[in-house]
């Protein structure tokens, strides 16, 4: 319950009062004396490391990047990398927002506050399963410094993507940590995220989107989410949307255009998984409230309790 209050409060502190160092005290505070180790990577370390679409998204902002890890459990048999998106604020960039649009926007970071209230739950009931969380934090502003659309970023695993909306910044952060998460060959890859408007206007503001490579543990998951009263429902990762997001100079673009975006955002993540098991978790609806209003904590109890059931 403390986990739940902690991701809304979190969720819903102004960005303003919400800085990347901020949050990692926040973090810090929530896990201490649980027995998660936190990592915390920052710019120099992203540059050396090939971060490139975390800095990207990050540029405009005078506040730098982190990438924030937590370790529990690491010698498990099973291993579980979490992925959480966290956007502290999204003006858009040079691809603005409308002002009504920017209104939620200090809630862009409710996966990342989610994937740290899941590893709470998980190390404070002694889960047997070994969990990794990886939280990109980033600002998404306008600035001389900002990135242009039609910008390419090189990400960690190395491949390029072109920038044709500096508002689909949540799947290029993502792509990074994913890449990276991918390399310790987890047993299986989770990552959450408020992603796209799309997949709300496909399933409303209370139902959540799943798109995954592995149909069972899709299953798996979205019974656990119905047994705790939460409403996921599967899309498809349909293969031909995939030329949706080619690039002529690039390996792929970070849109695919009006329709299916809730698919093609989820085709261009597949990109960083290597051949892990992945569940992808498109939450943009539910994570705030039906008047929109304050943050939800949707998603934290359906991740734990699928973990729960793995134990």
């Amino acid at each position: 319950q403390n986990s739940i209050f902690w991701v809304r409060d979190l969720i819903n502190t102004p960005a303003l009062d919400k800085s990347p160092e901020e949050f990692i005290d926040k973090v810090n505070n929530l896990v201490d004396s649980s027995g998660i180790k936190v990592e915390v990577y920052d710019k120099e370390w992203l540059e050396v490391n090939n971060f490139g679409a975390v800095l990207g998204v990050g540029k405009g902002s005078e506040r730098p990047p982190y990438l924030l890890v937590g370790k529990y459990n690491p010698d498990a048999k099973y291993q579980i990398a979490l992925i959480g998106k966290g956007v502290l604020f999204d003006s858009g960039g040079y691809s603005l927002k409308s002002p009504s649009g920017m209104e939620t926007m200090k809630t862009d970071m409710s996966g990342a506050a989610s994937a740290w209230g899941v590893i709470n739950l998980v190390a404070r009931t002694n889960l047997k399963i070994g969990l990794t969380v990886y939280t990109p934090i980033v600002e998404n502003m306008v600035s001389g410094s900002a990135i242009r659309p039609g910008d390419v970023l090189k990400t960690r695993n190395g491949k390029t993507i072109e920038v044709m909306n500096t508002d689909a910044e949540g799947r290029l952060i993502m792509a990074d940590a994913l890449a990276f998460a991918s390399e310790a060959k987890p047993d299986l890859i989770f990552d959450i995220a408020t992603l796209t408007g799309a997949s709300y206007v496909a399933l409303g503001l209370d139902i959540g989107a799943v798109l995954s490579n592995n149909r069972d543990i899709e299953k798996k998951f979205i019974e656990s989410s119905e047994n705790i009263g939460e409403h996921f429902h599967p899309l498809p990762l349909f293969d031909q949307y995939r030329k949706l997001i080619d690039s002529d100079i690039a390996d792929m673009k970070n849109t695919g255009g009006r329709f299916g975006g809730a698919i093609t955002a989820a085709l261009l993540l597949r990109e960083f998984i290597g051949d892990n098991n992945w569940i992808h978790l498109d939450i943009a609806g539910p994570a705030r409230s039906d008047n929109r209003k304050g943050a939800t904590g949707f998603g934290v109890t359906s991740l734990y309790e699928f973990m729960k059931n793995l134990d």
